[in-house]
């Protein structure tokens, strides 16, 4: 093998490290906001809480769609949320990668907001 105190490696080996690559998810998430909360801030911390779920997520791991409820969920001021597949109302899937090698990170994140009027 080579002396990693000197970096050098024996001759003949050719290394490559390459990014793994992306695969991006998208998902709608429609909340249900408290009475009395700020929704713009609802909104923004909702939508960060599902990108940091998923920038969170190793090679090869899959999103599953109960943990970005879980995570839109600990946001304070969100009584319920349903995740959704873009601009559809069927319901968001798991999404598992395509190889060992990809990584799953957030694309289109939306929110959409309602309050519970009561």
């Amino acid at each position: 093998m080579g002396d990693p105190s000197t970096g050098y490696r024996p001759a003949g080996i050719s290394v490559r490290v390459l990014p793994a690559p992306v695969q991006r998810m998208s998902v709608d998430l429609l909340l249900t906001v408290a009475d009395g909360a700020n929704v713009s801030t609802v909104t923004t911390q909702a939508q960060a809480a599902c990108v940091d779920y998923l920038s969170s997520l190793g090679a090869g791991a899959p999103a599953y769609i109960a943990r970005v409820i879980d995570a839109v969920m600990d946001v304070s001021g969100v009584i319920n949320v349903r995740a959704q597949r873009p601009s559809s109302t069927d319901l968001a899937i798991d999404q598992y990668t395509l190889s060992p090698r990809h990584i799953i990170r957030a694309g289109t994140v939306r929110a959409i907001t309602s309050t519970t009027g009561g």
